[in-house]
């Protein structure tokens, strides 16, 4: 069984994780299409030019093969505000070192922090 098949394609919206294994380093996001935005990031890092500068430089340092990209929360409709609360909880139970986001607050965040 593949690991697609564990979640149906209707669901969409939801929270990803991307880890670097070696560093037990995370990036956490939310998106209305979360296969389409796990696709967008690893593109940028094939491309070498995804916006976050450390995960660029860890995954061009390491390679795909240390990176795993996965679909933490899925569901039909989920509210964006209450995905928001729970990625802030997610990012808050890491160490800042073992982060790539800079920051824990959808709402309190600058507009040029992706």
């Amino acid at each position: 069984m593949s690991l697609n098949s564990f979640f149906p394609s209707t669901l969409k919206s939801g929270i990803y994780l991307i880890t670097c294994i070696p560093f037990n380093k995370h990036y956490v996001g939310l998106s209305a299409t979360v296969t389409r935005r796990l696709n967008a990031h690893k593109s940028c890092l094939k491309r070498d030019c995804h916006p976050c500068a450390q995960l660029q430089e860890d995954y061009r340092r390491y390679g795909s093969e240390n990176f795993m990209f996965q679909k933490l929360l899925l569901g039909a409709g989920l509210d964006k505000s209450k995905l928001e609360i729970l990625e802030t909880s997610i990012l808050l139970t890491l160490p800042p070192e073992r982060r790539y986001n800079v920051y824990t607050n959808w709402r309190k965040r600058p507009s040029e922090l992706n």
